[in-house]
């Protein structure tokens, strides 16, 4: 009976704790399901985040293209502006060089034609003034010549009636003597008469020349009259010229205020543009940095957000893709070192360099050649009973020329296991390059291609690999084009060239098993990463 109590007694034990176990599975999978129901309404409001951020994006890009094209069309109206101010202010200049030129030509002529027309009227005056002189005097002339001839003939034909009279007294005394006497004489008064006509007839012919001459005299003083009109004509159009000349003169000086006028006005325009350009200018330069801030901002907070929702919504499966490498680590002496006291990386969220400087300075490569992408604070890989894996944490982004830091902690697990980082990584997960070390002290280049492994680099010891369980260390991997350096504790241990995978890629903090390993894993802290602009060092 004991041993039947006993029994039972077991048998409510063991009833009493499968029920507890049910109970506490239940309750456990109640928490499970809850915690998990939390996770995924974490991770829709964080998908939520993301997409809304997007959004945000999206509306400031379209924002700043708005923005971007006014500014450009109002630098093309400023500029079309300015080149037809421009243009303006070339025809005015050409305007103005053909009024000097025109006021200039206008201004000889008219001088010749001044000249021209003085001369005329001296050398009309003076022939005039000749003409009138040499016309007065022949009149005087003819006048006194005709006054002394029509004299003559007064005193010729009173002479004549004289003797006339003379023969009539003498033809009436010698009538009673000689009656042919008296014929004769009285045909010689008829001759005497005669004459006289003659002389009468001829007087009348000096009375009409000195008529003549009166009417030539009248005409003199008519020629005089018309030269003085002459002259006081030629002095009105001297008078008229030097008027239209000053006229001119005043236009040409008027067209040529009002062309400076409009040349300052232009050259105002010009300015004023000039001013609106660069004020255009500094506007695009603080929206273009504003976009950046913006996108920057926008960016970080976008990664921020996909990083939360990846660690809300993942399980431990990690998250980079596992590959079976195909080379076994080579056998070497356990090499420890004291740690070299090295300077840890930079921090992930600041981007700081000071902690790889020196190492990156041995390249020529400065901190100015450096652009902050992206960081890990904290990423531990746990590969408990992962036999033959590689897993990897990535950064954002992919990469072409860059520089990669963190510090690194072993974890518990086989000598031969390892860390390091996955880089130039392809979509199809295929292709790309690890670099890493284990507690032997080994350091690995291998390359993966078409997923298969090909023959890499290796050095089976290196002192500046500190292989205690408690020892950290210093990563870092400068990639440039083909060539890639890695440094450990910020020694150079080694330098390979290899053109397989060219092209950018995900870069990621790596941990990695053999076989034989039952608990492995390594954490990385303070992990960064940098775009490079500086050229390969040759």
């Amino acid at each position: 009976m004991s041993e039947q109590g006993s029994a039972s007694g077991t048998r409510n034990i063991v009833i009493v704790a499968l029920v507890a176990l049910v109970v506490a599975a239940i309750v456990l999978l109640g928490l499970y399901l809850q915690a998990r129901s939390m996770l995924r309404e974490e991770a829709l409001l964080a998908t939520a985040a993301v997409e809304q951020a997007d959004a945000d994006a999206a509306t400031s890009q379209a924002s700043f293209d708005s923005l971007q094209q006014t500014s450009e069309a109002i630098a093309i109206a400023a500029t079309e502006a300015a080149e037809t101010a421009v243009a303006e202010v070339a025809a005015l200049e050409e305007d103005v060089d053909s009024a000097e030129a025109d006021i200039a030509d206008l201004r000889e002529q008219s001088t010749q034609a001044a000249g021209t027309a003085v001369a005329e009227v001296d050398a009309l005056g003076t022939q005039v003034a000749i003409e009138a002189g040499t016309a007065t005097r022949s009149a005087l002339i003819a006048v006194s010549t005709q006054e002394r001839a029509a004299f003559q003939l007064q005193r010729d034909a009173a002479t004549a009636g004289a003797v006339a009279a003379a023969g009539t007294r003498d033809v009436a005394a010698a009538q009673a003597t000689d009656t042919r006497q008296a014929d004769i004489a009285t045909r010689e008064a008829a001759t005497a008469a005669a004459q006289v006509l003659e002389l009468e007839a001829q007087a009348a012919q000096v009375e009409e020349s000195a008529t003549d001459v009166a009417a030539r005299a009248t005409i003199a003083a008519e020629l005089n009259a018309i030269d003085a009109s002459v002259a006081e004509e030629t002095a009105v159009a001297a008078a008229e010229v030097a008027e239209m000349q000053e006229t001119e003169l005043a236009d040409m000086s008027d067209m040529l205020a009002t062309q400076s006028a409009a040349d300052t006005d232009a050259q105002a325009q010009m300015t004023q543009a000039a001013v609106a350009m660069d004020g255009m200018a500094t506007e695009v330069a603080e929206l273009n940095d504003q976009q950046a801030t913006q996108e920057t901002l926008l960016g970080t907070q976008a990664a921020q957000l996909e990083e939360q929702a990846t660690e809300m919504a993942a399980t431990p499966t990690p998250t980079t893709e596992a590959v079976t490498p195909q080379q076994e680590p080579t056998e070497a002496p356990l090499v420890t070192v004291a740690p070299s006291g090295t300077e840890l990386p930079p921090s992930a969220q600041t981007g700081d360099t000071t902690g790889i400087e020196a190492s990156l300075s041995t390249l020529s490569i400065l901190p100015r050649d450096l652009s902050f992408i992206d960081g890990i604070d904290s990423f531990a890989f746990d590969l408990a009973n992962e036999d033959n894996v590689i897993v990897g944490e990535p950064f954002v982004s992919t990469y072409g020329d860059f520089v990669t830091a963190a510090t690194m902690a072993w974890g518990d697990g086989a000598e031969e296991d390892y860390c390091g980082f996955i880089f130039r990584r392809d979509e199809t997960g295929d292709n790309y390059y690890t670099v890493e070390i284990d507690r032997r002290g080994s350091v690995r280049f291998f390359i993966r291609a078409d997923g298969e492994w090909l023959p890499g680099e290796s050095t089976p010891s290196s002192n500046a690999v500190l292989t205690g369980l408690d020892d950290l260390n210093d990563l870092i991997l400068v990639a440039q084009e083909s060539s890639f350096v890695f440094f450990v504790n910020g020694e150079e241990v080694l330098e390979m060239v290899d053109e397989t995978h060219s092209e950018s890629g995900g870069v990621s903090i790596m941990s990695g098993t053999f076989e034989g390993s039952d608990e492995s894993g390594c954490t990385f802290t303070n992990a960064g990463i940098w775009d490079l602009t500086a050229p390969v060092k040759q």
